[in-house]
């Protein structure tokens, strides 16, 4: 995660259903306890706020994902997962609160063609560039 890759589905959080699973394993919640902490020390923060950005290769630039696959949304489901299961409580529910005010406050304006946009850009001068995200899972 070191790289800002959380990709459900090629990065570090994929591991994180199998640890999941298998909770009766020490290394399986030891992981679990690094991969909390890590979201911890690399997230965005405002007052009630956070977010973690992503690295998008096509574009070559830094942004924040709001995918399943890729982004934002799978971070919250893994959060919850973890929460769900007894591990670091507080900071889990720390992390889901501020991410979820986040993810919030990018709704698109009304009759927009989807309610959130694919991504936000990093750069604050081009926040005027939200598009609109497609009906797919990556």
């Amino acid at each position: 995660m070191g790289n800002r890759n959380y990709d459900y589905l090629h990065g570090a959080l994929g591991i994180c259903l199998p640890a999941l699973l298998n909770l009766n394993q020490k290394n399986s919640y030891v992981f679990l306890e690094k991969i909390t902490q890590k979201l911890k020390e690399t997230v965005e923060r405002t007052t009630d706020q956070y977010k973690w950005e992503s690295y998008n290769p096509t574009t070559q630039t830094t942004e924040f994902n709001l995918g399943l696959s890729h982004g934002m949304p799978s971070i919250i489901v893994i959060l919850s997962l973890i929460y769900e299961a007894n591990i670091q409580k507080d900071l889990c529910l720390k992390l889901l609160t501020g991410s979820i005010n986040w993810l919030l406050s990018q709704k698109l304006p009304e009759r927009s063609l989807s309610i959130f946009p694919y991504t936000v850009p990093k750069m604050e001068t081009k926040k005027k560039e939200l598009y609109p995200s497609r009906l797919a899972w990556c």
